[in-house]
């Protein structure tokens, strides 16, 4: 992935950090928790406990200092379900435990910066909210990686200094690929301006016309992968039969036939993310039988709600 403001690298080496300067991991909470979290045995009664996150980190790094980023603000009594900033030395076991799990799980963020935990945590605290240029206000996750991508190429450079505040080097893995690819971002002029007034950064029309775009090029891409997860598999024999006219299909042509199903989709008012994903395996997986006129009929009766119709759908599906 190409863009002006940062660039793809191998892959996270320490040598690419600044060893002078203070690192941290800026974790996904639910998203971690869901990670380690391991499910009873199948013929258990009780519930498996529910991971400690703080445990789980302090067992690779006994020596890290973490906090709650919505501690002590307007989201204070959720603050186990935000990030957590874990700072640690630039020898630490985490930073190739990051490497090696969590990034390619989508689970937080590796920064730099000359600043102590207490600036860059209210640093990271001024950002929890954002205003949308409609004027109205939005939870803000700067440490989930596609969000990240998304709002680095959105904006120009003086904007991401401005939002980035006192981090220096910030290191993510894009997984938007099945592959994934490492992104770097080096910020030249660190900068940490006392906040005021809540929330203090505003994103304009512009800025969320691309943001938007890439979040639609991501859905699609992510059904495409799918799609094309199935037919790649080693042996056509065990593919089922509904999708042997797609086994020509390339990924460049799969994702037009998906681009054309959710387009689809807006005109029948179905455009919650699951339902245009139901929308799109039918469409691939069951033309004849969407052909039907009475299943048509069903699909674009626009006088029902979009799930309903997708449930009478299957409903009616062949076995």
């Amino acid at each position: 992935m190409k863009h002006k403001h940062f660039e793809e690298v191998q892959g996270l080496a320490n040598e690419l950090l600044d060893s002078q300067l203070n690192h941290y991991l800026l974790l996904d909470s639910l998203a971690l928790s869901d990670y380690l979290f391991e499910p009873a045995e199948a013929d258990s009664d009780t519930l498996p406990p529910t991971p400690d996150i703080r445990e789980a980190i302090s067992k690779i790094d006994p020596f890290t200092s973490m906090e709650w980023v919505w501690e002590d603000t307007l989201l204070d009594d959720q603050e186990e379900y935000g990030p957590i900033l874990v700072s640690f030395d630039n020898d630490s076991p985490l930073i190739e435990y990051f490497d090696k799990n969590w990034s390619s799980e989508n689970l937080g963020i590796l920064f730099t910066s000359k600043e102590k935990p207490e600036p860059c945590l209210l640093h990271l605290q001024s950002l929890i909210m954002v205003t949308l240029p409609s004027g109205s206000q939005s939870r803000f996750s700067l440490q989930l990686p596609l969000n990240l991508t998304n709002i680095l190429f959105a904006l120009d450079l003086e904007r991401s200094e401005l939002l980035l505040g006192p981090i220096q080097q910030i290191i993510w893995k894009d997984k938007r690929s099945e592959k994934g690819y490492w992104l770097y971002r080096k910020n030249h002029h660190p900068n940490m301006i006392e906040r005021n007034e809540m929330p203090w950064f505003e994103f304009s029309h512009a800025e969320m016309e691309v943001i938007n775009q890439n979040i639609r090029q991501l859905f699609r891409d992510s059904i495409t992968d799918e799609m094309m997860e199935i037919l790649e598999q080693k042996s056509t024999d065990s593919k089922p039969e509904k999708i042997k006219h797609l086994l020509d299909t390339n990924r460049a042509q799969m994702s037009l036939l998906v681009e054309k199903h959710i387009n689809k989709g807006k005109h029948l008012n179905i455009v919650a993310s699951p339902l245009v994903k139901q929308l799109v395996r039918l469409s691939l997986y069951h033309q004849q039988f969407l052909s039907q006129p009475s299943i048509d009929a069903i699909l674009t009766d626009l006088s029902l709600p979009a799930d309903i119709r997708l449930h009478q759908i299957n409903q009616k599906m062949p076995a």
